[in-house]
């Protein structure tokens, strides 16, 4: 079915660019690449064709569909479009930026007044469209070609152990015909540092990543497997020797298994197969066995364990006290021919092979579904109106255009796939979760997705958000789904929603101040440090704070300064003042929520899955607006003694976007600044 709707596809498009590039040419038979087809024509023009372009399940309307189709097309340039997603589709129009190949054959009309005027340039040959799938071989022959490029100096000289920032790098493989977003990866460091784990090192802080490839002395060397079973440790490694990576598949999850076997294992020999293992000691001992989960391109243990080996174990505990065991086959049904499954317990991670369901656990949109960040827009158009963005100002390349409603989404489908509220049909060929907002008349918003017959690995594709019963995706959610999928809950009980304004509040004030010291707002600063002390001197130059104050957060030069008073700050008598008026700020809020508890914003933490609240903090007073907060204090209570634990602090930007997650932030409120 999926090769079937692929091939529908490639004729859809084939026909579409036809069309295009008949409507780019005029009467005398001459392509201007700079006139445009309108969608209305154009879609006049694949309807009497009987291009049946609903049928790939690429979107529910027009636009969307031309978006996803020819969305690696408008990546390389080949093909512009003026959206117009306030209006009618007609307002819409694309163009081929390029005069169609000469191999193909002209087969359309040039306009509906000249009935049979045959189009004198070609229809674009299949070269026009996306370009074959790399192979694993070719993609890393092309990374290391870049890499050694770019090490290469004016003369013809290399050096072997330069580093090579990602930025440059990741131009550097567009040029190429090697893209991230294509391969299937949300950033350029996952697709880099998950891919080429084994040929690369990496170094550098988030912004400033960059890589080179392996030497002799770095790189890692293979050395035979050696045969293990279940009730066995493997062998370890001599002191000193190269671990045994890259392993196979198999190998893998026989060292696994058997390290596992072996921590239930006790003295006398006796296995008890209930019993959890600790990922600390699971990890040290794989380690021991020559298994490094870094190696396999993960962060963190928990995300390579839960990744690769859903299938095969069951896990339980919260971040801090993640256990692990084999699964059994206890309580499971036997299918016709013997065959055993291994039932998913109720907490247990869910691979996206079964069923296709999200990490129940470490659910990401973006690993699940293609989401273009254009169908926010369109999301935002839905819903009832709402402050989805700080400023009116076009946001860098590379930002997002609605940071505070892709937020909310993000984490609005990581809870709800903790909860088991991402919903797949029956048939397995659409899915939907509620996205918790209301349109203009106030029905539930839903996200359709269909199978992804695209690039990339995600299972889904996102077809269109829907109203019930609305437009055909809509229509076919009621009937897809009953009952429809159910919003996210992220607190458990009403009385959570309340600050108890009575109970103390302890703050980390040092590491608020320092820790978080970029956060803090530069006429704080500059009331509490003198000049002198703000200036810095680093890599030979003398670094102010009026260089990097207006920068954006995540810039290389802003973050470096930071740092570098980060160090300066503790023991200086510049800290004790600003303790001093950040005491008295805490102060201030505490006497602010006393009068009205609503002062207190909750706020569900996604990694602890717990309330926190945001407090207003004052620490420059104004005479125009005294009450007015410079951040928000982060709080969260304790459950053995009640007193609220103030553990950092958030920009207003930040904390905004926080507390919308779970709450409509109307009318006049603190966090708007």
């Amino acid at each position: 079915m999926e090769n079937q709707a692929s091939a529908e596809l490639t004729a859809a498009k084939a026909r579409i660019l036809a069309e295009i590039a008949a409507l780019q040419t005029n009467a005398d038979g001459v392509f201007d690449p700079k006139s445009w087809a309108d969608f209305g024509a154009l879609g006049s023009r694949l309807a009497k064709a009987g291009v049946a372009w609903k049928t790939c399940g690429l979107g529910s309307n027009f636009t969307a569909f031309m978006e996803a189709a020819f969305r690696e097309e408008a990546e390389r340039g080949e093909i512009a479009f003026q959206l117009n997603k306030a209006g009618a589709n007609p307002n819409s129009r694309v163009r081929l930026t390029n005069a169609p190949p000469k191999k193909a054959v002209a087969a359309s009309s040039v306009s509906e007044k000249k009935s049979t005027v045959a189009v004198k340039t070609p229809i674009p040959a299949p070269t026009s469209q996306a370009p074959k799938k790399l192979s694993d071989a070719e993609i890393l022959k092309r990374v290391l070609t870049a890499i050694r490029e770019l090490q290469t100096n004016e003369n013809g000289g290399r050096d072997a152990s330069a580093w090579v920032p990602y930025t440059r790098l990741g131009a550097r493989l567009k040029e190429k015909g090697v893209d991230d977003k294509s391969a299937g990866f949300s950033t350029f460091a996952k697709f880099m540092e998950t891919r080429f784990a084994d040929k690369l090192e990496f170094d550098g802080a988030p912004g400033v990543r960059r890589t080179r490839p392996k030497t002799a002395s770095t790189a890692v060397v293979p050395v035979a497997e050696t045969p293990s079973t279940a009730s066995t440790v493997p062998k370890k490694e001599a002191p000193g020797s190269v671990p045994q990576t890259p392993l196979s598949d198999a190998e893998l999850e026989k060292r696994v298994l058997a390290t596992l076997a072996a921590i239930q294992t006790d003295k006398s020999g006796k296995r008890d197969a209930a019993k959890w293992a600790d990922f600390a000691n699971l990890c040290s001992r794989l380690k021991e066995a020559g298994v490094d989960f870094k190696a396999f391109g993960y962060s963190t243990f928990a995300k390579f364990m839960e990744a690769r080996f859903a299938e095969k174990c069951e896990f339980s505990g919260d971040s801090s006290t993640r256990r692990v065991r084999p699964k059994t086959s206890k309580g499971t049904k036997t299918q016709k021919g013997g065959a055993t499954p291994t039932a998913l317990p109720a907490n247990a991670a869910r691979p996206a092979a079964v069923g296709k369901l999200p990490n129940k656990n470490d659910a990401k949109l973006a690993d699940w579904a293609v989401v273009a960040p254009e169908r926010f827009d369109e999301l935002a158009a839905l819903a009832l109106p709402e402050k989805w963005r700080f400023d009116d100002a076009e946001p860098a390349p590379g930002e997002s255009r609605l940071p505070i409603l892709e937020s909310y989404i993000k984490y609005t489908f990581r809870q709800l796939a903790f909860e088991g509220k991402v919903e797949i049909a029956p048939a397995g060929d659409v899915a939907a979760f509620n996205v918790g907002l209301f349109d203009r008349k106030f029905d539930p918003i839903f996200a359709f997705f269909r199978k992804n017959v695209g690039a990339g690995p995600q299972p889904w594709r996102l077809s269109s958000f829907a109203v019930v019963a609305e437009n055909a995706d809509g229509k076919e959610l009621v009937a897809r789904f009953d009952p429809l999928p159910k919003r996210a809950r992220f607190f458990e009980r009403r009385e959570d929603l309340v600050f108890d304004g009575d109970a103390a509040i302890h703050c980390d004030g040092e590491h608020c101040l320092v820790e978080n010291v970029s956060r803090l707002p530069s006429v704080f600063l500059r009331r509490y440090c003198s000049p002198e002390f703000l200036a810095l001197e680093i890599d030979g130059r003398t670094w102010t704070l009026d260089d990097v104050a207006d920068q954006p957060e995540k810039t290389p030069e802003r973050r470096r300064y930071f740092k570098a008073l980060e160090k300066k700050l503790p023991g200086s008598s510049e800290l004790f003042e600003m303790k001093l008026r950040f005491d008295a700020a805490v102060e201030l809020a505490k006497k602010r929520v006393a009068a009205n508890f609503r002062t207190a914003v909750p706020f569900f933490n996604p990694r602890k899955r717990n309330v926190c609240y945001l407090l207003p903090l004052t620490l420059t007073v104004r005479r125009e607006a005294p009450e007015r907060a410079d951040v928000a204090l982060v709080v969260e209570r304790l459950p053995e003694t009640g007193v609220y634990q103030g553990h950092t602090v958030y920009t207003l930007d930040t904390a905004y976007k926080t507390a919308r997650l779970t709450a409509r932030l109307g009318g006049e409120n603190w966090l708007d600044g």
